[in-house]
């Protein structure tokens, strides 16, 4: 019963734009493995050089993983 109200709640905070087709989270043969909070790197300037001194510009992510699914969201703004 703790899996699936587990679902339930994170279906509803999953937000999906207009542009985007939803994906539904919702299924008897899908269960959460892992959760949790990671930082994307993003390189900014020249594309084409990498050097010790490159910028980055840091994302905070979040990555949910079912047993069939894999889902990247981050926070709406």
């Amino acid at each position: 019963m703790e899996r699936i109200e587990e679902i339930l709640i994170l279906s509803r905070q999953l937000y999906f734009p207009s542009e985007i087709k939803a994906v539904p989270i919702i299924s008897s043969v899908r269960w959460l493995v892992r959760k949790g909070e990671l930082t994307h790197l993003v390189g900014r300037g020249d594309e084409g050089k990498m050097s010790l001194g490159k910028k980055f510009s840091r994302i905070k992510i979040h990555m949910f993983l079912f047993t069939d699914l894999l889902v990247i969201t981050r926070k709406k703004r």
